[in-house]
């Protein structure tokens, strides 16, 4: 149960024509400046097909720390196979911190994506899961699922037993582009905690240019606060010809403070 640690731009891929599989279990770990990835990916040569992954499973006893331009991935790829998802991301610690780098031209930015690629014929991308007592991600960190293909895009859970925190223009975001796909359902609970969205930071489900809906957005911190602070937002956007999902709150005590925004719309496709 001792410490983990991925760092100088290394690189664990079991990336595979059906997704590859990647299990860390220890006391703490520690992804810096490097990439995780059990993409699903086009026909390898000499691939014998097989079962399918399932994705990042990351089980520690300690802390999780994601930063300085670390990226754990589980996309689908354009030349995926008809039908092949990913396995998704999940990780279950006692604290997560996904921490960027507060540059926008510090590309690529921190955190985890489970995207279906533009055009892909491949299957949905996994849902990311992600299980704390608390949750932080913040300086241009990010938690995304987004589809630009067929195929849905995988769901977003994050649940915590204390404080969740998006701040410093951290962003949760679902999205279907150009796509006959879904944007993704996104669940933030926090059991006997706060949420709270500061300085610019966004939760979003969108489409643009889609036949696909939106996803939902839940929030839930039933015994606390959620604060939206700074111009931070819980938005839908439809920009196509997809269905706007549902927005559903519930707090013993919501703020909405200095410009941020709860809403939604949907102004039909583009042109």
């Amino acid at each position: 149960l001792g410490t983990i640690q991925i760092s100088q731009q290394s690189v664990v891929d079991a990336s595979g024509e059906r997704g590859g599989t990647i299990v860390i279990r220890g006391g703490r770990l520690v992804v810096d400046d490097s990439i995780v990835s059990a993409n699903t990916t086009g026909t390898v040569i000499g691939s014998s097909g097989g079962q399918a992954g399932t994705g990042i499973v990351i089980q520690m006893s300690q802390d999780v720390l994601i930063q300085n331009r670390a990226v754990l991935e589980t996309n689908v790829a354009e030349d995926a196979l008809p039908g092949v998802g990913s396995g998704g991301v999940r990780i279950k610690a006692d604290h997560i911190d996904i921490v960027g780098v507060p540059d926008f031209e510090a590309f690529p930015f921190t955190g985890i994506q489970s995207n279906v690629a533009p055009d892909s014929m491949g299957g949905r991308s996994g849902d990311i899961l992600l299980e704390a007592n608390s949750l932080q991600v913040k300086d241009l960190g990010f938690i995304e699922a987004r589809t630009g293909g067929a195929a849905d895009a995988g769901n977003i859970i994050l649940r915590t037993n204390e404080t969740l925190q998006i701040g410093d223009i951290g962003f949760v975001l679902s999205g279907s582009t150009g796509a006959s796909g879904n944007a993704a359902n996104i669940e933030l609970t926090s059991r006997h905690g706060d949420i709270l969205l500061t300085n610019l930071s966004d939760v979003t489900t969108q489409t643009f240019d889609s036949s696909g809906n939106t996803g939902s957005l839940s929030v839930s911190a039933p015994e606390g606060n959620i604060v939206l602070d700074g111009q931070s937002s819980l938005f839908n956007a439809a920009r196509g010809t997809g269905k706007l999902g549902a927005i559903d709150v519930t707090a013993h005590n919501l703020q909405i403070l200095n410009l941020s925004t709860i809403g939604g719309d949907n102004i039909g496709p583009p042109g």
